[in-house]
């Protein structure tokens, strides 16, 4: 049956993903699998306002799979963005993708190598940014880091965010939301 064959190869994702996080941040073994995570969980819960949430992004060093964590005061949601987009929310393309078009579009050196010839040397941003990252890009970002829990982000008036490895590069402030819902970032 397809559907079972669907839901065999979205379980073996989610373990190579698991085995992924577990070696490279032991550190997240109680949150993703143990119990001992839960007392901290419930003291960051406590401190959320009834509007506020908590959108924390995980991946590991290869960029290929990832996690979202949205935290609100009642609950915790989890979504798995596979190695092929963020599986059943409409969107094409990789994360790896989507990493190169951030390095891109911010003009982000690797190391001590500078982006581009536009870029300075040392890794820093070009002065050009401004004309590549565009309403139309921040959009398209904003539809991909956040589609995936807009129907959890209703009622939120205050997301803070959590980012890991190329999205600490993000002007979160400035990336859209998909409902076009205003919210403090």
């Amino acid at each position: 049956d397809r559907g079972q064959e669907e839901l065999q190869a979205v379980k073996a994702a989610w373990d190579v993903f698991l085995n992924e996080m577990l070696s490279n941040w032991p550190e997240t073994g109680p949150f993703l699998i143990g119990r001992r995570y839960r007392p901290v969980l419930r003291r960051l819960q406590s401190k959320l306002g009834p509007d506020d949430a908590v959108l924390e992004f995980s991946f590991p060093e290869a960029d290929i799979h990832g996690l979202q964590y949205l935290i609100t005061r009642d609950r915790v949601e989890f979504v798995y963005l596979g190695p092929y987009g963020t599986n059943g929310h409409g969107h094409t393309g990789t994360l790896k993708e989507f990493r190169s078009e951030v390095l891109d579009t911010l003009h982000i050196g690797i190391g001590d190598e500078p982006h581009c010839s536009r870029c300075v040397s040392g890794g820093i941003r070009a002065t050009g940014i401004g004309k590549d990252l565009t309403p139309e890009v921040l959009s398209r970002w904003g539809d991909l880091l956040y589609r995936p829990v807009i129907e959890e982000l209703e009622g939120i008036d205050r997301l803070y965010v959590s980012p890991h490895s190329f999205l600490t590069q993000l002007p979160f402030v400035a990336v859209p939301f998909p409902d076009c819902k205003e919210r403090e970032v």
